[in-house]
């Protein structure tokens, strides 16, 4: 029989750093090598006419948080959400299992950010930082926050 986990966590709002409140929830379901996930962010964070923002997957690795990203969040109904499937064992070919994952990312405009962490912990989001495009060489590299080469577009700058 093939494993199977269900995992959910919740999102958090924060706002200069500060853990505020909650925000919506992510759902995980884990069956086998096929990883199924949705994202969902309360009306109330979104306001008419706005971006609705990019979500990530994050990983720890040299005291950083690394994201993958996944996609944008789309509004239905006035809710923000994101689903979609990936391999559990090589998330979006990073070589990165969902197992060995901390939690998930959404970067809004305006500095918003919303963090659901596995472990439900408190986290320091100045240490978060995008999957860079020169892939694992490029994450061990203490030049990697000034290396302009690594950024995806002018939305994911920091």
């Amino acid at each position: 029989m093939q494993e199977y986990r269900r995992q959910i966590a919740y999102l958090y709002a924060y706002e200069q750093g500060v853990k505020m409140r909650s925000a919506g929830f992510v759902k995980v379901e884990v069956r086998g090598k096929e990883c199924r996930m949705g994202i969902y962010l309360k009306s109330d964070c979104h306001s008419a006419g706005e971006e609705p923002g990019k979500v990530y997957v994050y990983f720890a690795c040299y005291d950083r948080m690394i994201g993958i990203a996944l996609g944008e969040l789309k509004n239905q109904n006035g809710i923000l959400e994101w689903q979609g499937s990936m391999d559990s064992e090589n998330v979006l070919d990073k070589g990165i299992r969902m197992a060995d994952t901390r939690g998930i990312w959404v970067r809004r405009t305006g500095q918003r950010e919303y963090i659901a962490e596995w472990d439900d912990a408190t986290v320091d989001v100045r240490r978060f930082l995008l999957y860079p495009a020169g892939g694992k060489k490029c994450i061990r590299c203490p030049r990697l926050e000034e290396c302009e080469r690594n950024h995806e577009n002018a939305f994911d700058r920091r």
